[in-house]
């Protein structure tokens, strides 16, 4: 008999790493990355406003007046001129901050009227509300080792960076060999000295939460020989299973 951490380590040293494949975000979703990925942009990709209000520049705050608001900008639009000092623009979650404009005040902390802008509420600092160019990642830093587990957020953060498809690498196919001369199975009359399997169904549900390719279940008698036969057949069948 050998202890679990004993068995573990066995496991480990004859398991070989799966060929590795590409598949589209859509696919990839529980599979392993291959490889490393570095961002290929800035993220966020411009300086980028993170509540709806209004856009200035900072400077202007410690002017004892009013701003005057020239317009507004939504997210996917873009101002193609610069806001001179004394202005402030209507800016939206996520629309890019036009040139000369470095801090958003919320709208719940704006007093407007009309077309004029009064900077009240809680202390504004420089850069309120706003996401810098690169500030979540940097062209060319390491986003993900090879060996990331792909789950909703990594899925999420690759399409954030445009990113289509990924190399990953592909699913062990699962056999499981049970053994045990008292086991029955749910449904079957429970005879003198028998039990009903639990194992098989344990594992296979395991198996599939873990989203591994389940391939088969076989019952083998409790004699060294029967097991190693299955354990031949079963590898045969197939060397990229694992049993």
């Amino acid at each position: 008999m050998i202890t679990v951490e004993e068995a573990k380590k066995i496991i480990l040293q004859n398991c070989k790493k799966g060929s590795s494949e590409f598949l589209g975000l859509e696919e990839a979703g529980g599979y392993v990355l291959s490889h490393k990925i570095r961002s290929p942009l800035n993220l966020p990709s411009f300086n980028q406003s993170s509540k709806d209000g209004y856009a200035f520049n900072y400077s202007d705050s410690f002017q004892d007046h009013s701003l005057h608001i020239i317009g507004e900008v939504a997210a996917g639009a873009r101002l193609n001129k610069k806001i001179k000092q004394g202005e402030a623009i209507r800016i939206f979650t996520g629309a890019e901050l036009p040139a000369g404009t470095d801090t958003v005040i919320m709208q719940e902390n704006a007093l407007r009227n009309e077309d004029e802008l009064l900077l009240k509420g809680p202390a504004l600092f420089r850069g309120a509300h706003v996401l810098k160019e690169g500030s979540q990642l940097k062209k060319g830093d390491l986003a993900f080792e090879a060996g990331a587990v792909l789950r909703p957020g990594e899925i999420g953060l690759l399409a954030a960076m445009g990113i289509q498809k990924v190399s990953v690498f592909s699913k062990p196919k699962i056999n499981l060999l049970v053994t045990g001369n008292e086991l029955l199975q749910p449904g079957e009359k429970l005879r003198k000295g028998k039990i009903y399997d639990a194992n098989s169904w344990t594992l296979k549900a395991a198996v599939h939460a873990m989203g591994l390719n389940f391939q088969s279940v076989s019952f083998v008698k409790d004699e060294p020989s029967a097991t190693k036969n299955a354990l031949a057949k079963a590898l045969k069948s197939d060397r990229k299973s694992v049993v």
